[in-house]
């Protein structure tokens, strides 16, 4: 529901008040919907590589706000796609490298 009213914000701002911070408001909820998506998956560490590939398509409406924002700011569709698989491509080497270190340990809290 968030990601529709967001879209639909996006969608029907004036063209003067489309100065926003694209990445605090666009890019930051794409990645932190993709890493949610990919923390949440059980098989993770196995398969990083698939996991990631899961947690892009959970999070398809937070990339479309980014290719909508670009399509309202005219920008062609090779800019568009050059944006989002620049996007893409960063997210999952961060997220790849980080599953194939494999889990972390929580710390453990000190005794009182």
């Amino acid at each position: 529901m968030r990601r529709a009213v967001l879209l639909l914000l996006l969608l029907a701002w004036p063209a003067e008040a489309q100065e926003i911070d694209v990445t605090e408001t666009l890019v930051n909820p794409f990645y932190y919907c993709v890493g949610r998506a990919v923390s949440r998956q059980p098989d993770r560490y196995r398969n990083p590589e698939e996991a990631v590939e899961r947690g892009f398509m959970a999070c398809q409406t937070e990339e479309m706000a980014i290719r909508s924002y670009a399509e309202m700011n005219r920008l062609s569709p090779a800019q568009i796609s050059m944006i989002v698989t620049t996007h893409r491509t960063r997210l999952k080497a961060r997220l790849v490298e980080g599953l194939l270190q494999g889990p972390q340990p929580t710390p453990k809290k000190a005794a009182k």
